[in-house]
């Protein structure tokens, strides 16, 4: 995969965030933190906003890393992209 593309990764912390990668990036990060489909393959996006979009359909905020917080609109968490 040639270019930029992001993939939701479960932190050290336990949270989920989006990651900007490159193909050689993926030796930087754990294998089995990466978000997966049903049938085990890592999900990724060519669009961050596209990421982004799907980060608010799958997670609450508090499953979120603290940099994402930003894409959440209100305290009762509607899932409204603002960015």
């Amino acid at each position: 995969m040639d270019g930029l593309y992001y993939r939701m990764y479960k932190t050290d912390k336990g949270s989920i965030a989006i990651v900007c990668m490159q193909w050689f990036d993926e030796y930087d990060y754990h294998e089995e933190n990466f978000v997966r489909d049903i049938n085990g393959n890592r999900y990724f996006w060519t669009d961050e906003r596209d990421a982004k979009k799907q980060l608010l359909e799958w997670f609450k905020k508090k499953e979120v890393d603290e940099e994402h917080h930003d894409i959440y609109f209100d305290k009762d968490e509607k899932n409204t992209l603002t960015k």
